[in-house]
This record gives C-alpha cells, structure tokens and sequence, in this order.
C-alpha cells in the first residue's frame, strides 16, 4: 500500500505560488522552490522571466494581483500543453500557445508577436505588434 501512495504523490503535479515580487528562478519568489516545467504556477505578484520558458504540461495561473514581466531583455513564453490563464497583466516579447488551454481576462502584452494554434477564451486586452 505505501509503495502505490508514493507512485500516485510522485506523478501529481507539484504546485509553487508566489509569496513575493521577484524573479522566476529566484527561490525567494516562491517560498523556497523554483517551479520548473510540469509544476501547477500561480502567481500573485510581479514576477520577472530573465529566460525564455517553455512548457507541455502543468499550468501557469494568473491572478489579479500578479503580472509576468520580462527583465530588460527580451524573453519569450512558449505553451505546448497545459494551460494558461491569465487575470493580472502579462508583458512579454513573444507569446507562442501551441497545444492546451488559453484563457485571457485580463492585459497580454505581447510586445514582438503572439501566436495562436489553438483556441482563446478572451474577454480582456491584447496589445500587441504582429497578432
């Protein structure tokens, strides 16, 4: 029985919330780990890519109080599984949602292009130079 409770906790995904401002690989953003691809994100602050990410599962959320920014390089934000939903402010270089889910109902500033294969539920803002 032990042995099947350890299979099932290891394959759930790990969820990490933001407990300050800071940067995405900064353990101090999240309370002590990092989030890496697969991870369930929430964010409730201002959070700063340094690097461009990508992920094909887990979920990156959103809320009101939180943005995802780009520190003073452009940075690029890739989805190929998963979800995504967004209800703070996003402000990044590129935007790229291959396969998942996308939800927008609040700001995406994709500053250099947006790219859509799949289906947006949008009742917010985008703003951007090459949709």
């Amino acid at each position: 029985f032990s042995i099947a409770v350890f299979i099932v906790s290891s394959i759930a995904a790990q969820t990490a919330t933001s407990v300050a401002n800071g940067n995405w690989f900064s353990p101090t953003t999240w309370g002590g780990t990092v989030p890496t691809p697969g991870y369930n994100v929430i964010i409730n602050h201002q959070v700063t890519l340094t690097s461009n990410y990508g992920y094909s599962s887990g979920s990156i959320t959103i809320n009101s109080s939180g943005s995802l920014i780009q520190d003073s390089s452009p940075r690029a934000l890739a989805q190929n599984g998963g979800s995504f939903s967004n209800a703070g402010t996003v402000t990044l270089s590129k935007m790229a949602f291959f396969s998942g889910t996308i939800s927008n109902s609040g700001t995406l500033n994709p500053v250099d292009s947006f790219y859509l294969a799949i289906n947006l539920n949008n009742t917010g803002i985008i703003t951007s130079n090459n949709l």
